[in-house]
C-alpha cells in the first residue's frame, strides 16, 4: 500500500508537470508563428503542431487553427500537411459531439489522402469514420471502416497502428455479442505489441482478452490474464489502466469466492480512480465492493457501499450502475430483513432496468396505436361516404369487423404481453421475498455469531488508509530520528578529536550537545511507540463478548481514571467532576472493555482541552467536565461535556477520521476518536455525535440501544 500511495503521488505530480509542460509547448509554438510569417510548408507544420495541443485540452481554437492550416496547405499545395489539418477538423467535431461535421471532415480528410498517395492518412480517415459510427451503436458501418482501416495499414506495414485498430475491432465484436471475434482480434493486436515492446499496449490488449475470459466465467483464466497485465501497467505508471486491471480482478475473485482478496483489489483500484477522479469507475467500484460484502455475507458494509454507489452514479446518471445497485441493496435489505426497503429496491432495480432496454418497446407500441388509429379515422370516413347499395354496405361492414377484430387482437396482444411482464416481475419478488423468509432463522443465527467481530471486520475494510496514514504520520518522528542520529555521530567523532588536542571544554560543551540530541531522539522514538500503539489498539480485536454493564459505574470508573492519568501530565490542573448519573438506569448488554475504551478517550480529550484553556486564560479559569447519563425509551445516552478550547467548525468533518487530530505534533496520534466511533456505531450500532463551539465548550453524546 506504501507502494501504491507513493506511485499516486507521482501520478499527480506528473500530470501537473504535463499539464504545465503542454501550456508551455503551446507557447513556444506561438512564439515560433510569430516569428515565421513566411507562409510556406514549416507555417503548416507549426499550425498542425499548435492544433494538435489545443485539441489535447480542449479548445475550440483547435478548430480554427486546423481550418487555417487546410486552407494554406491548399493554397500552397501541400498535401501532406492539408490530410494532417482535415484529420485535426475531423476529431475536433467528434470530441465536441457533432458526428455529422465530423464524418464530413473525414471524407474530406480520405479524399485528400488519396489525391496524395497517402495510405497512411486514408487509413487513420477511415478508423475515424468508424469511430464515428462505432459512437452512434451503427455496427456494421463502424465494422466495415475499422477492418479496411486495419487492411490499409497493413498492406503499407505499419503494424503498430493496424494493432491498435485492431483493438477498436475487438470492442465493437464484444459489444455486438460475440466474443469468439473479439478475442481473435485482440489477441492478433497483442502478438503485434509483443513483437514491439510496448508494454503499456501489452497491457491494455491483455485487460481486455481478461474480460472477455471474465464474461465467459473462465475465472482461472481471466486471474492468470489480469496478472499478466498488472506488472506491466505499474512499470508504466498507467493509473487508469491500473485501476481497471485491479477492478477486473477484484470481480473475479469475488467469482471465486476470495472474498478478501477481492476487496483489497477493490479498494487499491478506488485509490486510482479517485486520485484520477473517474467518477464513473469510482461509481463502478464501489458497486463491486458492494457485491462482494453481500457476497460473503455482510450485509452492513453492502448497504453501506451500495449506497454510496448510487449516490456517484445517480450524480452523473449512470443508469448501468444504478439499476446492477439497486438489485444490490434489495438482497441486502431482505438480508437485514427489512423487507419494505428490500421491496422497493428491487421495483427501482426494475424500473431502471425497463428503462434501458424498454424504449423499442415503448416506441412500438406508440407505432401501433397510430396505426390503429389511423384506421379508426379511415373507417368513420368510410361510413360517411358508402354505398348505400347492400353488397357494398356488406363488404365495409365486413372490412369494419376486420379492422376492429385486428384493434382488438392488438390491444389484447399488448395488453397480454404487458401482464405477463407484471406478472413475471412479481414473481420474481415474491421468489426473492420467500427465499429471504426461507432463510431468516439461519440468518439471525449468523447475525448473532459475528455480532462480537464486527468492529475488527469493518476496520479491515478500511486497512489501506489507515496504512497510508500510518506511513505518513511516522514519517517525521522517523525523519528526526535519523536527523539528529546522524548528527550525534558527527558530534562525537568532534569530541573525540577535541579530548585528543586537549581542548575540555570544548569537548565537554559537544557533550552536552549529545546529550540534547539524545533527549530528542528519545522524544521522537516515544512519538513513534505512541503512534504504534495506537494503531495497534485499533486494529485490537477485542472478545467481542457482551454482557450487562452499568454505565453508570463505567462512566464514573473511567472518570476517574483519566483525571488521575491527566493530573500526573499536566501538574496542578485542578478540575470540577460533575455527575448526574440516572438512578433509575439498568444494565444494558455491551462490550464493557470496548466502552470503557471510547469512555477513557473521551475523558483524555476533554482534560487536554481543559488543560490547553488554562494554559491561556490563566487561574481565572474554572474547569470542569460534566458526565449525564439518562434512559429515553430504548436508548442510553450518556453526554460528556467540558468547557475547554473546543472544536473548530472547519474540523468537525473530519474529527472521526483515522490519523486526523487536533493536537500539536506529538501530542495525539489521531486513533482515539476513530476507533470510539467504529466501536459505537459499528460494534454496538450506537451513535456517536459532537455538539462544539470553538473556544467555549465540546460535548459527546454516546446513544447505545438497549
Amino acid at each position: 500500500m506504501k507502494k501504491i500511495y507513493s506511485l499516486l503521488t507521482v501520478s499527480l505530480l506528473l500530470a501537473v508537470l504535463y499539464s504545465h509542460a503542454q501550456n508551455k509547448a503551446i507557447d513556444s509554438i506561438r512564439s515560433l508563428l510569430e516569428k515565421h510569417s513566411a507562409l510556406d510548408t514549416t507555417r503548416v507544420n507549426l499550425l498542425n503542431a499548435l492544433a494538435l495541443e489545443l485539441l489535447d485540452i480542449g479548445s475550440e481554437e483547435s478548430l480554427k487553427t486546423s481550418e487555417t492550416a487546410a486552407r494554406l496547405s491548399r493554397d500552397i499545395h501541400f498535401s501532406s500537411g492539408e490530410v494532417r489539418a482535415l484529420r485535426r477538423i475531423g476529431s475536433y467535431y467528434y470530441q465536441t459531439g457533432d458526428y455529422a461535421s465530423a464524418l464530413k471532415a473525414y471524407d474530406s480528410n480520405a479524399q485528400a489522402s488519396i489525391q496524395a498517395g497517402d495510405s497512411s492518412g486514408l487509413a487513420w480517415a477511415l478508423n475515424g469514420k468508424g469511430t464515428v459510427f462505432h459512437s452512434q451503436s451503427n455496427y456494421p458501418q463502424a465494422l466495415q471502416f475499422y477492418l479496411q482501416s486495419v487492411q490499409t495499414f497493413e498492406k503499407i506495414g505499419k503494424q503498430n497502428d493496424a494493432a491498435s485498430i485492431m483493438g477498436n475491432v475487438g470492442v465493437l465484436y464484444k459489444e455486438m455479442g460475440e466474443p469468439e471475434q473479439a478475442l481473435n482480434f485482440y489477441e492478433r493486436g497483442l502478438k503485434i505489441h509483443e513483437q514491439l515492446g510496448h508494454k503499456n499496449e501489452i497491457a491494455r490488449f491483455l485487460n481486455n482478452i481478461g474480460g472477455i475470459y471474465q464474461e465467459q466465467l473462465k475465472l482461472d483464466k481471466a486471474e492468470e490474464i489480469f496478472l499478466r497485465a498488472f506488472p506491466l501497467a505499474e512499470s508504466e505508471k498507467n493509473a487508469h489502466l491500473e485501476g481497471l486491471i485491479l477492478r477486473n480482478l477484484s470481480n473475479v475473485k469475488d467469482g471465486q469466492h476470495k472474498y478478501r482478496e477481492s476487496l483489497n483489489d477493490a479498494f487499491r483500484a478506488l485509490s486510482f480512480f479517485e486520485t484520477l477522479n473517474e467518477t464513473e469507475a469510482i461509481a463502478d467500484v464501489y458497486y463491486q465492493i458492494a457485491d462482494t460484502y453481500f457476497n460473503s455475507k455482510k450485509a452492513d458494509s453492502a448497504l453501506y457501499y451500495g449506497n454510496k454507489a448510487l449516490a456517484v452514479a445517480d450524480k452523473i446518471g449512470f443508469k448501468r450502475n444504478i439499476y446492477n445497485t439497486y438489485q444490490i441493496l434489495a438482497y441486502a435489505y431482505a438480508e437485514k430483513k427489512n423487507y419494505l426497503k428490500a421491496y422497493e429496491a428491487q421495483k427501482l432495480y426494475i424500473s431502471y432496468k425497463d428503462s434501458l432496454v424498454g424504449e423499442d418497446k415503448k416506441n412500438l407500441v406508440a407505432g401501433l396505436k397510430f396505426q390503429y388509429d389511423l384506421d379508426k379515422k379511415q373507417s368513420e370516413i368510410a361510413i360517411l361516404t358508402r354505398d348505400k347499395e347492400l353488397q357494398e354496405d356488406k363488404a365495409y361492414h365486413q372490412r369494419l369487423n376486420i379492422y376492429a377484430l385486428l384493434a382488438g387482437l392488438l390491444l389484447a396482444g399488448l395488453l397480454a404481453v404487458a401482464l405477463i411482464v407484471n406478472n413475471r416481475q412479481k414473481q420474481k419478488a415474491n421468489r426473492l421475498l420467500q427465499q429471504q423468509r426461507d432463510h431468516l432463522a439461519e440468518t439471525l443465527q449468523e447475525l448473532k455469531a459475528t455480532q462480537a467481530q464486527l468492529v475488527q471486520r469493518e476496520k479491515m475494510a478500511s486497512l489501506g488508509e489507515l496504512t497510508a496514514g500510518i506511513a505518513h504520520e511516522i514519517q517525521n518522528p522517523l525523519n528526526f530520528v535519523n536527523n539528529f542520529s546522524e548528527l550525534s555521530a558527527e558530534l562525537v567523532d568532534e569530541m573525540g578529536n577535541e579530548f585528543k588536542a586537549g581542548n575540555y571544554e570544548e569537548g565537554i560543551a559537544l557533550a552536552s550537545n549529545i546529550r540534547q540530541n539524545l533527549e530528542k531522539i528519545m522524544h521522537h522514538g516515544k512519538r513513534v511507540d505512541a503512534i504504534v500503539r495506537g494503531m495497534l489498539q485499533h486494529s485490537k480485536a477485542s472478545t467481542g463478548q457482551t454482557e450487562p454493564a452499568d454505565i453508570n459505574a463505567l462512566a464514573d470508573e473511567y472518570l476517574k481514571l483519566s483525571y488521575h492519568i491527566s493530573r500526573t501530565r499536566e501538574k496542578g490542573l485542578q478540575v470540577t467532576l460533575k455527575t448526574n448519573f440516572d438512578p433509575a438506569l439498568e444494565k444494558i448488554n455491551v462490550v464493557p472493555q470496548d466502552i470503557g475504551r471510547v469512555l477513557l478517550n473521551i475523558f483524555n480529550n476533554a482534560f487536554y482541552a481543559l488543560a490547553e484553556k488554562k494554559k491561556n486564560v490563566g487561574e481565572s479559569f474554572e474547569p470542569f467536565i460534566s458526565v449525564t447519563t439518562k434512559k429515553i425509551n430504548d436508548i442510553v445516552e450518556i453526554r460528556i461535556r467540558d468547557n475547554g478550547i473546543g472544536i473548530p467548525q472547519k474540523n468537525l468533518d473530519k474529527i472521526f477520521q483515522p490519523f486526523f487530530t487536533t493536537k500539536p505534533t506529538g501530542k495525539g496520534t489521531g486513533l482515539g476518536l476513530s476507533l470510539s466511533y467504529d466501536i459505537i456505531t459499528q460494534g454496538h450500532r450506537g451513535i456517536l455525535t459532537v455538539d462544539t463551539r470553538e473556544g467555549e465548550y465540546s460535548e459527546f453524546i454516546m446513544e447505545l440501544p438497549v
